[in-house]
């Protein structure tokens, strides 16, 4: 798992939100 992966998923859930 990368960081960068979680990071980005995070925002991409936020950017949904």
């Amino acid at each position: 798992l990368d960081w960068t992966s979680l990071f980005f998923s995070l925002s991409f859930t936020f950017s949904i939100l």
